[in-house]
């Protein structure tokens, strides 16, 4: 395999820490790990955090999922369509899902609360995640 001369690339990588990565040869780059190689610190936390935010996320979208549904459900016949949507989507989505099977009532009534707080978990980490967004973005600008 024959190595291509490429120019040099930029001195310091976008971040501004001075690692060394900036001053490399494209066609001579070292294998790069990131458990292994502490050359570049935000290298070593990134795939961490991420992994840590998701989890944080799912956790607390599957608590206020389940809270949700707590709620939503006693005060269905009380409270208008749309809001009740806002406040539990999953509750209408498993009420769409679940007539069209015909199961014991344990068997029915478990399915339907696996699929609203699944889509309620899901809805909530969708807001959370966006939220977290946001406010690094706003914290950034």
């Amino acid at each position: 395999m024959e190595i291509l001369e490429e120019p040099f690339l930029p001195s310091s990588p976008p971040c501004g820490t001075r690692c060394g990565l900036g001053s490399l040869r494209l066609g001579n780059l070292p294998r790069f790990d990131w458990r292994v190689d502490d050359s570049h610190p935000k290298m070593r936390l990134m795939p961490q955090a991420k992994l840590a935010r998701n989890l944080l996320f799912g956790g607390l979208g599957l608590v206020a999922g389940f809270l949700a549904l707590a709620v939503a459900v006693p005060l269905e016949p009380q409270v208008p369509l749309p809001l009740l949507v806002l406040l539990s989507p999953g509750l209408k989505i498993a009420e769409l899902i679940m007539p069209q099977t015909h199961g014991s009532l344990a068997w029915t009534f478990g399915w339907f609360l696996r699929i609203a707080i699944l889509s309620n978990a899901v809805f909530y980490y969708a807001i959370f995640a966006l939220l977290a967004h946001l406010l690094a973005r706003r914290g950034t600008s």
